[in-house]
């Protein structure tokens, strides 16, 4: 009941996808240009959504139905927003890049999330 979340098929495929990427570029050092670039920022709304909305559904409100408001996404994308692609390029210039395409990408998985996954 409360891991309902977790068994949505798109969950499932992007979670794969994310963890795919990650040992791809890791562990074999294979980088597709866009893919490299985007498919993380991409996939971060679903996948940290639903893992928060498991965590609210069967930690914090113990409610199988709970469902996240649009604002609770758009919090969550401009906090991913905020932190990915001010903070740490600012902190810590060497090492991370501010894009703007990554915020189109946080954007467009939460609109994923919204659209299919939030149920």
């Amino acid at each position: 009941m409360y891991f309902s979340i977790l068994k949505h098929p798109l969950f499932i495929i992007c979670a794969l996808l994310f963890g795919i990427n990650q040992i791809l570029e890791r562990y074999f050092h294979y980088h597709l240009p866009y893919i490299h670039a985007y498919l993380d920022d991409l996939l971060c709304m679903p996948v940290l959504l639903s893992i928060l909305l498991f965590l609210q559904r069967s930690i914090t409100l113990r409610n199988p139905n709970y469902t996240f408001h649009i604002a609770h996404i758009i919090v969550a994308i401009i906090t991913c927003s905020l932190y990915f692609e001010v903070y740490l390029p600012y902190y810590y210039p060497t090492k991370y890049i501010a894009d703007p395409l990554d915020i189109i990408a946080y954007c467009i998985g939460g609109f994923v999330f919204w659209k299919w996954m939030n149920e």
